[in-house]
This record gives C-alpha cells, sequence and structure tokens, in this order.
C-alpha cells in the first residue's frame, strides 16, 4: 500500500515537475532556435488530470512563466519589445486549452466510472475477469454476453406509451398496440380495454 502511495505521489507530483526543471534547462542550453514549448505541455496535462482545476491553473502559470523565463534568458532580442509579450500570452492560452481538455475529459472519464459502479449494484459482475452472473445463476464471460435477435424489446411503462409506433416482438409494428399491463387495463391493437 505504501509503494502504491509513494508511485502516485511520483506520477502525479515529482514527474511533472521534473518535466518543466528539464524543459527549461534544455530551453536555456538549446537557446531560442529551438522550440521545446509543447513539452511543457504533458505537466500541464499531468497536473491537470489529478489535480483539477488547482492542478491546472498553478501548472498554467508556470509552464507560462517558464516559457518566458528562459526565453529572456537566452537573450534573444525581437525587433519589437511586445513581441515576447505576445508570444507568451499565446503559449498561456495553448496551456490554457490542454488543461481544459484534459479537465472536460476527466470528468467525461469519471461519469462512465460512477455509471459503470452504478451497473455493477444492480448486477453480480466479478471483479476478477469482469463475468456477470445470469438470472439463472450461470456465470458469463463478458466475451459471450451477446443480446439475442429474437430478445424481446424491453421498455418501460412511460417509454412505451409515449413511443406510439412501437416494433412487436414478431417483428411487426403496431400503432400503440403493444400488449401491456397497466393498473388492471389491457391495451389491445391501440384500443382499450378495463379488465374488471
Amino acid at each position: 500500500m505504501r509503494l502504491l502511495t509513494l508511485s502516485r505521489v511520483f506520477m502525479s507530483l515529482v514527474l511533472p515537475m521534473a518535466i518543466f526543471v528539464g524543459t527549461f534547462c534544455a530551453q536555456i542550453h538549446l537557446g531560442y532556435e529551438v522550440s521545446l514549448f509543447p513539452l511543457y505541455m504533458l505537466p500541464v496535462a499531468a497536473f491537470s488530470w489529478t489535480k483539477g482545476v488547482p492542478g491546472a491553473v498553478f501548472s498554467v502559470l508556470l509552464a507560462t512563466g517558464l516559457w518566458y523565463a528562459g526565453n529572456v534568458y537566452t537573450g534573444y532580442t525581437y525587433s519589437q519589445a511586445w513581441v515576447i509579450y505576445y508570444n507568451t500570452a499565446a503559449r498561456g492560452v495553448v496551456f490554457v486549452m490542454v488543461a481544459v481538455f484534459i479537465i472536460l475529459f476527466n470528468r467525461v472519464v469519471e461519469q462512465h466510472r460512477q455509471r459503470m459502479e452504478a451497473m455493477r449494484a444492480l448486477l453480480n459482475v466479478c471483479h476478477g475477469c469482469g463475468s456477470m452472473q445470469g438470472s439463472d445463476g450461470k456465470w458469463i464471460s463478458f466475451d459471450q454476453l451477446t443480446v439475442p435477435k429474437s430478445r424481446p424489446i424491453c421498455e418501460c411503462p412511460r417509454c412505451a406509451a409515449s413511443a406510439g409506433d412501437v416494433k412487436t416482438d414478431d417483428g411487426g409494428r403496431t400503432d400503440g398496440g403493444r400488449k401491456t399491463e397497466d393498473g388492471g387495463r389491457k391495451t389491445e391493437d391501440g384500443g382499450r380495454k378495463t379488465e374488471d
């Protein structure tokens, strides 16, 4: 457990900071002729994924500041003084876009994970191999899990009522003519019969 915690700290904090420092040193060493600003996107993405919005803000500001400092330290002189600020702002916008994309992607992944956990709560799923237990008690591997074509359509009463034109089990179509039991009323071929 301790090794797992240390590896998480390494991947979420130590490695991104090492990439920041390494990219900055390489930028100073190689000079202004070699553009290394895409390498700053890696730690920005890592911080945005693991730390969320605070990590994104921190990493975007740090990446933009390091790029600016590295550019100034190399001693390159631009034709106009404002050009370095424009270039810094352009890099900052790219870093912000990367951070926003990673945060949104992380939220989508988390939503899917929560949906899967909700489905696992409804079904008996083996956490080792992913097999599911059927209603007959038999375990079926996930790869063998297919829906047969002859399986009847399963709809809740509200969807069945609002659908109007519904496919029947035998492949034909009716106009709300699916047989349903709803509070003692039986519907056949679009008409309503009351069962007493």
